[in-house]
């Protein structure tokens, strides 16, 4: 398909600065490679310990290497993207290559929505699909950051991957996002043949914010008009808005994802008075989850969305529903940006495109 032109939920970046942001990640990628003793060292000297678990030592080095940045939910909306921006383009690996990518552009309710398709080599017509939706809170990300693993998971499963913007909060809040999401869905399910997908084999997936996402379209199923998803990826998955979880007070500083933005994020997408109940902000409290997708849910230990990500595995097993619980006991919230990087998050990111791949494997 043809490239089409930027539109304003592109992401412009000056030569200078990502010249600068290649020298950052360089230098990043070769200080995580010091000796384990020399990065326990730089960590802070001993390692971090909770409840039987350990983090990951270069976790906790990249961790010490940003502890001096501004508390995200202290800047505004553009300033905190740059700087979601800026973190995942230096502890991000390089890029695997593509035969191709296409840049889209999808109808949204509101406006165009930017999209890119990942074609990885030898990945011919009729491959199974993955639309892939970005994490960071409703508030940040987009589509430069998710490069990366996008890129990863189309290798690895052998598929294609569209990754898909949504407008972002607070300049737009609660329901754009899941619209917008919708409306890609639709989308997608109606072009399918168009992109070079088997309209049977379509999965949805998305981390965080985007495991939400992933989650809702799970649940709204045919009633979008098209198909269901054949699968859901669900990657540290934001799925209940109502509970004090107790993960939220164990992990919740010090490991990327803090309480206090967490509760920012969610001031800034749910418009004041929101029912919190309702399935398609909280998906863990919905009537049934009987006849849902088989999933792929993936939990990382340090987290504070732990506990509801656990609790949505347990909900999603009641009601007969195929789901394989993957759960990476050393790393954060959000390791998806670090392979390359951290080598466990390289081989979780390998182990869930393997389950993905089954997940949409042809009958």
């Amino acid at each position: 398909m043809a490239e089409m032109p930027k539109h304003p939920g592109e992401r412009v970046m000056s030569g200078w600065l990502r010249l600068l942001r290649k020298i950052e990640a360089v230098v990043v990628r070769w200080l995580v490679r010091l000796p384990e003793k020399a990065l326990v060292f730089l960590a802070g000297r001993r390692p971090i310990r909770i409840g039987g678990r350990t983090l990951d030592t270069r976790v906790q080095f990249i961790l010490r290497l940003i502890s001096r940045e501004p508390a995200m939910e202290s800047l505004p909306a553009p300033r905190a993207r740059q700087q979601y921006n800026r973190l995942c383009a230096v502890v991000g690996g390089k890029p695997r290559p593509m035969a191709r990518i296409d840049r889209l552009v999808i109808p949204g309710p509101a406006r165009p929505l930017s999209a890119r398709l990942y074609v990885p080599e030898g990945v011919g017509p009729g491959a199974p699909l993955l639309v892939f939706f970005h994490g960071g809170g409703f508030v940040v990300g987009d589509l430069d950051d998710y490069e990366v693993p996008c890129r990863l998971l189309a290798d690895e499963a052998r598929c294609l991957v569209l990754s898909a913007e949504y407008r972002l909060a607070p300049e737009h809040v609660f329901p754009a996002q899941s619209e917008d999401a919708e409306a890609v869905w639709r989308w997608v399910g109606e072009n399918a043949a168009v992109l070079g997908a088997d309209p049977a084999r379509i999965a949805v997936g998305g981390d965080s914010a985007g495991g939400h996402i992933a989650a809702v379209i799970s649940l709204l199923g045919e009633r979008l008009g098209v198909p269901a998803p054949r699968h859901q990826l669900l990657i540290y998955p934001s799925v209940d808005m109502t509970r004090p979880w107790r993960s939220l007070e164990t992990y919740g500083r010090g490991f990327l994802l803090t309480r206090p933005m967490i509760d920012h994020f969610m001031a800034s997408v749910l418009p004041p008075g929101s029912d919190t109940s309702n399935p398609r902000i909280t998906p863990l409290g919905a009537d049934s989850h009987a006849g849902l997708p088989g999933a792929t849910l993936v939990l990382a230990g340090f987290d504070p969305l732990q506990d509801q990500g656990q609790a949505y595995g347990e909900a999603l097993a009641a009601a007969q529903v195929p789901v394989n619980v993957l759960m990476y006991e050393s790393l954060i919230h959000g390791f998806i940006a670090f392979p390359g990087t951290v080598p466990a998050a390289d081989r979780a990111m390998r182990e869930m495109a393997a389950s993905l791949r089954r997940g949409l494997a042809a009958a």
